[in-house]
Formats: structure tokens, C-alpha cells, sequence
């Protein structure tokens, strides 16, 4: 059975499955857990969306979005972000993936979006679906030690106090002349401020 979340929403009992069975997939062998990697998308503000199966009462596979909206003067851009797509080993090879981001790909259109994005260590898995390789990502993580103790201005991240203000400064990201590429080859061309 596909279920839907609404990160945005008060947390909910789904919403602590979710996480558990994100957390045991995907964050085994780290040492911090994917509400921390991902707060946009999993915490309130501005909230995510999960898509997933269920068998027997438990969750075997999901599939998490967010829509990023970029906005000039006289136009406004919808991206379709999806990430944290994984299957329980016993349930691979059924085609739930595929179906939970088919889904995901269904909400995007509803939701106006010009553009899907998707984040893999496996591109090519997602070739069939129509997506293709844009681009490589780079991860940056600092701890406290690299960062340096003795600068007042160094503090450590304080979600309660930080999230909001750091999700305001990404979405101010202006947009520079160009094009986006990504689902479908579908190029979106967008004006520069």
C-alpha cells in the first residue's frame, strides 16, 4: 500500500516510522540521523513530502521530495527535489521505487513543477524513468575542531534557533542566465533578474 506524508504538518506517528526506517536504511554507519541531514525535508519548515510502501503494518521502501521555489519580479520557477530513495533488501527488484517516484513525478506536475531533480549515487538506475546525469554533488561537513574554538563568532548549529534562517538565506539563491537540465531533456530557460 503507497502512503503519503506531509512533512509541513505536525509530526505524526508516520512521521516517526518514516524516520526510523530512514534512519536504519540509510544512516547505520553514520553517526547522525537523516532529520539532521535533511532538515528541510523532514522537520516543519519548510516541510517535505514522503512517499511510501508499506507491507505488513512496516515501511519497505521510500521516496522523499521537497519543491523549491525560485522568484524574480515577473516569473517564478518550481523545481521538484527528490531524495532518500531506498527499498529494505527484501522487498528490491518489485518495482517500488519506481512506482513511489512515478508518484513523486505525478505530485510535481500537479504542483506546477518546470523541473524534477534527483539525487543518486546510482544514475544510471534511474535512466528508464527518463532521468539522466546533470552534474555531480559535493558535500562539505566541518566540525568543531576545523572550524576553531576561539573565534566568538563560530557556535554550533542550533536547529531550534538556525533552521529558519538558514532556509530564508537558500532560498534567496538568485538565479543567473542559463538553462536548467534535467528530467525528459527538458530544458527550462529563465529570465535573469
Amino acid at each position: 500500500m503507497i502512503g503519503t506524508l506531509d512533512h509541513s504538518q505536525n509530526p505524526s506517528r508516520d512521521h516517526q516510522r518514516v524516520l526510523d526506517f530512514l534512519n536504519q536504511e540509510l544512516q547505520a554507519s553514520v553517526n547522525f540521523k537523516i532529520e539532521e541531514e535533511y532538515p528541510t525535508v523532514f522537520r516543519p519548515y519548510p516541510g517535505g513530502r514522503s512517499f511510501y510502501f508499506t507491507f505488513e503494518g512496516r515501511i519497505v521502501a521510500h521516496v522523499g521530495t521537497l519543491i523549491k521555489k525560485y522568484q524574480g519580479p515577473d516569473w517564478e520557477l518550481s523545481l521538484g527535489l527528490i531524495g532518500t530513495v531506498t527499498t529494505h533488501s527484501s522487498f528490491r527488484k518489485k518495482g517500488l521505487a519506481t512506482q513511489l517516484i512515478q508518484e513523486a513525478l505525478h505530485f510535481f506536475n500537479q504542483e506546477a513543477c518546470a523541473l524534477s531533480i534527483l539525487w543518486s549515487d546510482q544514475p544510471e538506475f534511474y535512466e528508464s524513468l527518463g532521468f539522466y546525469r546533470c552534474g555531480l554533488e559535493k558535500d562539505f561537513r566541518f566540525s568543531q575542531q576545523h572550524v576553531g574554538a576561539g573565534n566568538q563568532a563560530n557556535r554550533l548549529y542550533d536547529r531550534n534557533k538556525d533552521l529558519e534562517a538558514l532556509w530564508n538565506l537558500y532560498s534567496q539563491q538568485k538565479l543567473q542566465d542559463g538553462s536548467v537540465v534535467g528530467r525528459d531533456e527538458t530544458v527550462a530557460e529563465y529570465p535573469a533578474d
